[in-house]
């Protein structure tokens, strides 16, 4: 069996979409919570846990890419392998920028 590696990565960049989409939500429920007054709307209180699980998603597809790359009966090129990496390591930069264990660790 080949993997598609590209639609991986399709798949990480659109998870990766998912999670920056969560985050501004995040932002925003933190921005809105102000002490002892009534919220002005309720956010669903699962962003955290909605931000988990995209998360375990990139993790789990990340790793079945890399296994893809690194195994010699996928076939493609080694310049194909190597637009992949590439295209893999600017996905988990963008993921790197975001923060989010930082912005999230204690929610």
């Amino acid at each position: 069996m080949n993997p598609n590696i590209p639609a991986g990565l399709r798949d990480l960049a659109k998870i990766l979409e998912k999670l920056k989409t969560l985050q501004e939500w995040a932002k925003l429920a933190k921005e809105e919570t102000q002490p002892e007054v009534p919220p002005s709307f309720c956010l669903d209180n699962r962003l955290a846990e909605d931000i988990r699980i995209q998360e375990t998603a990139f993790i789990s597809t990340v790793l079945d890419i890399r296994e893809a790359l690194n195994n010699p009966a996928t076939s493609a090129s080694p310049e194909q392998r190597r637009r992949w990496q590439r295209r893999l390591g600017e996905i988990e930069a963008d993921l790197q920028k975001l923060n989010l264990t930082e912005n999230f660790i204690t929610t």
